[in-house]
């Protein structure tokens, strides 16, 4: 009983995407917060953990969210779920177009493609003693500057899902209504391989959860 989580109270289809996306990205927020909620943090990839991303973030009264993705039917669907800002990342000047939109160099990024382009831009938009935390397993290398480490006081922390404690800190704000819904498909588990493809080609929004069939 120690590894189950009660989910009463929360739609099981959304409660499914607590336990994988959900977690993973209130794991990787914490390692960022407390910030001043009016500031900005940056989320790299408007799938379905960015969106989840946004809406932990709402839930915790964070008010300044700025979201980054190539694709701007993503970045459209996070601002319905309630990012303040996007940027489309096109273009070698992505890092400038964040700073611009935000204001200034911003103090946290978290990586949710983490590839080595958007491991570089993440990094060249961070402020003086900024912290990006990488999530993603796109794939890659990262190569900067290693002077401007300590000069410009940067951390670097990976992140990987998340443990127990966490979903079941995660599940109890759910509980509470305080989390807002991401977009979640439901569909037979027959059509998995029909998903993937969606996926592969770019064509989800949120989440499709897989639907066993009635025995």
């Amino acid at each position: 009983m120690k590894h189950l989580v009660d989910i009463e109270g929360v739609d099981p289809a959304l409660a499914a995407t607590y336990a994988c996306s959900g977690v993973t990205v209130y794991s990787a927020i914490n390692k960022l917060l407390p910030m001043d909620p009016n500031e900005a943090i940056v989320l790299v990839g408007a799938g379905g953990l960015g969106l989840n991303a946004i809406a932990i973030l709402k839930a915790l009264g964070h008010k300044r969210i700025c979201i980054v993705d190539i694709d701007q039917k993503k970045l459209d669907a996070a601002k319905q779920q309630g990012a303040t800002d996007t940027v489309l990342a096109a273009g070698e000047d992505t890092a400038k177009r964040i700073v611009e939109t935000c204001g200034g160099p911003v103090a946290g990024i978290i990586d949710l493609v983490n590839g080595t382009q958007t491991s570089r831009f993440a990094f060249d938009a961070l402020r003086k003693g900024g912290k990006l935390v990488q999530v993603g397993l796109f794939g890659g290398e990262m190569n900067i500057p290693l002077p401007l480490m300590p000069i410009r006081a940067i951390t670097i922390q990976g992140s990987y899902v998340g443990d127990v404690k966490e979903l079941r800190a995660l599940i109890g704000i759910a509980k509470k209504g305080q989390i807002p819904a991401i977009p979640v498909e439901l569909t037979p588990q027959k059509n998995a391989d029909a998903v993937l493809n969606r996926l592969k080609n770019g064509q989800i929004t949120g989440r499709v959860v897989l639907v066993g069939e009635a025995v």
